[in-house]
Order: structure tokens, then C-alpha cells, then sequence
């Protein structure tokens, strides 16, 4: 089957994002960040990230973003592994059951109950082969092939020293060779820098302020997806903070004013705005979202600028939409509710089938009902036999019938099987490489013409 080209969004176009860095020195700031997370200072720094599960095209495509414009304007592309989140390790969505299609969950690893977060939890014992079969490949290209590679990544590192690390590497091998591998930039080191301490002192010396900046930010920017702090002016020690606390069992919870005079600065980090605010502020020259990110970091921007009076480097935006190449009959909603509709018209309606007699028959009980409740008397009796008359019809046209359930099972179908073919978000392995190959060409594409811009 002929892959199906991707659709590409940027913004703003890639043509003008090598305009958009900054071509005055580092500062102290940013030469201590960027050493503390082991990134170069030499030149401009290009940062994307996303937590450390098998990505879907959308993310891919940050990436490739990130390596395509380092590469033409002699940058260094990095990307930051949200590690201090919980993730779903031990399974892999893909599209299942060619009769009754449906999103099904592949085992990769034995189940676990555990709720600790990535770069806290054991890198985890993967499955040589899935006890469960993926789907026929007659439905779908690369199915099977795409989840033995992950399966086989993960087996190959499962002595990492984390879930995090674990994945991180799994992600950097299947990558190969479609596009480079990506220099990790784990959030520990963030956590364990000089100006996440700093900041962390700043929120210590006035909570409030930093918590109600951060939802005024959010006023500011709505539908960012981000929920409000928790912020009590009466009592500053219970306002809520945008941090997390980290247990020492590898869980975490949200933290509290009060927990700043508690604990430790490693023992914290950071909420979603937080964390690209702090990469952002010093750790990169140019930070590329995806359509989530670029939606609720506009509320960081807000939320710097009012807190530290801080400008942060810019941020731009890279995704694509790219399908399976699901086999199907392309059908709508709509047609699927007038399938069901046919069906349930036509058991109540005998001139739907042609069906001429039973429909007078029908009609003229309905007038003698009619006229039997005008004149107060009991029309029981004429429903029985409406009722009888209907099923005799449904008896006589059971052939009718059954044709018309055959469609409605087909139309649940093909709207199942397009539900799943118009879903963006399956781990980008299960795509054939044709597909893999003409997302990075075409994203590689986008940046021939830029060149560089800096003078660094």
C-alpha cells in the first residue's frame, strides 16, 4: 500500500526559526545551566523532550525538527526526558481484531502495581516475545515487526539503571535509521542544578507571590490544560506550589509552602510550567513544543515575566498528523446512525419493506386507538393486535431483517476500523518504514533553504 504523506504543522514556519535565536553571549547563567546538564556552550542549543515512552509521529517529528535545523545551522539539537512522571510501562496500544476492530493493549512486560515515578522505578524485565499476537498484517503493514522491536529494545536494556534511562535508550535504537539518536538531558540533572536551588529559594522566600503569578498566567492563557494552585492568603504555609514532592518510596505528591522549610531542594520537581520555564530561561536557545506544549507554555511566558521580570528564549511548534494504513471502507457517523435507524424504522413501519397491507392494516388500527381514547374507552385490545400484526410482518420479511442488521454490523465496523486508522497516536515503530521514511524526508525538507543566522 502507498504511504500517506504526513501532515506537517509549524509555527511559525521553519523557515524563521533560525532568525529567532539570539545571537548576544551566553551569560553566566546559561554557561553554569547548560555545564551542569552536560550541554555544549560553544554554540546554539536546540531543546524538545517528552517523557521517556515510545513516542507517537507528533513527537518524532519535534525531533526531527530539532536535529533538521541544528544540522543547517551548525547548532546542537538536545532533548529533555520528563522523568519525574508515572508512565504505563508495560504496555503498548495497537490496533486489534480485524472483524470487530478496537484499540487493544500488547503486554510488554509482567504487570506491575507499582506508582512510582520513571527515573525511580527498575528498568523493567520485557517479554522475549509478547504472549499476546498483535494484528493479522493482512489488516495492517508492520503491526507484528514494529512490536518485536520494542519488545527487543527494551530486552537490550534491561540492566538501566532506570524505567527513564531504559526507554530513553529503547527510544534512541529504534530510531535507527530513521533519524539520529538524541542527546538525553534527564530532569534529574535539572532538579540537581544551581538555578533550579536558586529558584526553588525564590518560591521559599515568598510563596504566594510565586503561586498566584502562576495562576494569574493562567487566567491570562485559558485552555492550557493546567489546573490552578491551591493558594490560601490567610495561611501562606498551605499555599500550593508548583513543584512536586518526591517520597523517598519513589512516589510523588504535591507540595506545599510548608514543605520548603522541610525538605531539601533535591527532594523536589517541577510542575509542567516550571520545568520548560527553567529550560527555557537558561538551558536552551530555542525550545520546540508540540501542539500540547506550545498551548500551555504561552502561560509560562506570562508567568516568568511577572515572577522574575524574565524573558525566556522563544519557543516554536512542530507535530504531524500520520495514520496507519488501515485497510477500510471509508464511512461516517452519520451513515452508521441512518443504518441503525433503517433498521429500527423498519420494525415499526411495514412500508419501509414494501410491505403495502401490513402498512394499512397498521394505519387503521392507529385510527381506531385514536378514536377509541377520544371516546374514553379501553384500547388495549387494539395495541395487542397492532402489536400481533407487527410481528407477523417482522415473521414474513425475517430475510429483510437480517440483511438490514448484516448493514448496521458493517457499519459499526468500518466506523470502528476508521476510528482507528484516523488515530494519531500509536507508538511510531508500528508504522511501516516507508511511511517512517517519508516523515523524516519531508520534515528534512522543510529546512534545506535555512541556513545559518547566528554569530556565535
Amino acid at each position: 500500500m502507498t504511504a500517506t504523506p504526513p501532515s506537517l504543522r509549524f509555527d511559525p514556519e521553519p523557515s524563521g526559526w533560525a532568525g529567532l535565536i539570539a545571537t548576544t553571549p551566553l551569560t553566566e547563567e546559561q554557561r553554569l545551566l547548560r555545564a551542569q546538564l552536560r550541554l555544549p556552550t560553544d554554540r546554539p542549543l536546540i531543546l524538545s523532550g517528552h517523557q521517556p515512552t515510545i513516542w507517537h509521529p507528533g513527537i518524532l517529528a519535534k525531533h526531527l525538527a530539532a536535529t533538521a535545523l541544528a544540522e543547517s545551522i551548525d547548532a546542537h539539537a538536545a532533548w529533555l526526558v520528563i522523568e519525574h512522571v508515572e508512565i504505563d510501562a508495560h504496555t503498548i496500544d495497537y490496533p486489534a481484531d480485524p472483524e470487530s476492530p478496537k484499540r487493544a493493549r500488547l503486554p510488554l512486560a509482567p504487570p506491575s502495581t507499582d506508582q512510582t515515578i520513571a527515573m525511580r522505578t527498575p528498568a523493567i524485565r520485557a517479554y522475549s516475545e509478547s504472549p499476546e499476537s498483535p494484528a493479522s498484517p493482512a489488516m495492517l503493514d508492520g503491526v507484528a515487526r514494529g512490536a518485536s522491536r520494542i519488545l527487543a529494545s527494551l530486552a537490550a536494556h534491561d540492566t538501566a539503571v532506570s524505567l527513564a534511562e531504559q526507554f530513553t535508550l529503547a527510544i534512541n535504537d529504534l530510531l535507527v535509521p530513521i533519524a539520529p539518536p538524541f542527546h538525553a538531558v534527564f530532569t534529574s540533572r535539572l532538579i540537581a542544578s544551581d538555578l533550579f536551588a536558586q529558584l526553588v529559594d525564590r518560591m521559599r522566600a515568598s510563596p504566594v507571590a510565586a503561586s498566584k503569578t502562576h495562576n494569574d498566567a493562567l487566567r491570562a492563557v485559558p485552555d492550557t490544560g493546567v489546573s490552578p494552585l491551591a493558594i490560601d492568603e490567610q495561611d501562606p504555609a498551605a499555599c500550593e506550589i508548583p513543584l512536586w514532592v518526591i517520597r523517598h518510596d519513589g512516589s510523588r505528591r504535591k507540595a506545599f509552602a510548608s514543605d520548603l522549610a522541610a525538605l531539601p531542594p533535591e527532594q523536589f520537581a517541577p510542575r509542567v510550567l516550571f520545568n520548560t520555564g527553567i529550560a527555557r530561561l537558561a538551558g536552551c536557545d530555542l525550545f520546540i513544543h508540540g501542539a500540547g506544549g506550545a498551548a500551555y507554555d504561552r502561560a509560562t511566558e506570562h508567568w516568568f515575566r511577572a515572577w522574575l521580570g524574565r524573558e525566556l528564549a522563544p519557543a516554536v511548534l512542530a507535530t504531524a498528523d500520520m495514520f496507519l494504513p488501515l485497510v477500510h471502507e471509508s464511512t461516517t457517523h452519520d451513515s452508521l446512525d441512518r443504518t441503525r435507524w433503517a433498521l429500527h424504522h423498519a420494525r415499526h413501519n411495514p412500508m419501509d419493506l414494501g410491505d403495502a397491507e401490513s402498512g394499512a392494516a397498521k394505519a387503521d388500527l392507529l385510527e381506531q386507538i385514536r378514536a377509541a381514547r377520544e371516546a374514553g374507552q379501553c384500547a388495549e385490545p387494539l395495541y395487542r393486535k397492532m402489536h400481533e400484526l407487527l410481528d407477523a410482518y417482522r415473521a414474513a420479511h425475517a430475510h429483510e431483517f437480517q440483511t438490514l442488521r448484516v448493514r448496521v454490523r458493517e457499519a459499526e465496523r468500518n466506523t470502528q476500523l476508521e476510528n482507528l486508522a484516523c488515530d494519531r497516536s500509536w507508538a511510531f515503530p508500528l508504522y511501516p518504514r516507508e511511511q517512517l521514511d517519508l516523515l523524516a524526508d519531508s520534515i528534512r525538507g522543510c529546512f534545506q533553504s535555512v541556513c545559518c543566522s547566528t554569530s556565535w
